[in-house]
Parts: structure tokens; sequence; C-alpha cells
């Protein structure tokens, strides 16, 4: 599995924890919570065993691949 951002201790060790940086990597997002990932893990472990999940990105609806956030995304998405 691979999350995309989720507000953890992670991330705050990754900007070297600095709390600035920390709240700017989440700007204009709504970041994951550690719930969303443990849902997905355990939709995963409840397949079939002929199903075979090789790979899961679990990201932001912002956050439009592993390296790309859509910063803008929220804003537009209320304007609907």
């Amino acid at each position: 599995m691979r999350p995309g951002f989720v507000k953890t201790r992670f991330h705050y060790q990754r900007v070297g924890m600095d709390d600035r940086k920390f709240e700017e990597v989440f700007e204009g997002l709504e970041e994951l919570e550690t719930e969303d990932i443990a849902d997905a893990a355990v939709w995963m472990l409840e397949q079939p065993e002929r199903i075979s999940i090789k790979a899961m990105d679990v990201v932001p609806n912002a956050q439009r691949s592993l390296s790309a956030v859509d910063r803008d995304w929220k804003h537009r998405r209320r304007g609907k």
C-alpha cells in the first residue's frame, strides 16, 4: 500500500520537525486520516483468496499522484 498525505509524525519528521513546513505540506487539501489507511488495508485483506492486490495508492482527492497535488481542488470543489 502506498498512502498519500496523512497528517502523521512521519511527515513532520520528513520536514525536519518544522511546524510551518509541516502545515504547508497539507495546505489546500483535506489530508487522509490514519483510519482511512487502516480501512483500505482491511478491505485488501478481506478479498477472496483468488484475488491478489499487488499495489494500492490511497490518496486524498486533491493528490493527483504520489508526488503531485492540486492545491486548488478543495476550493473548486466547494463551488459545486
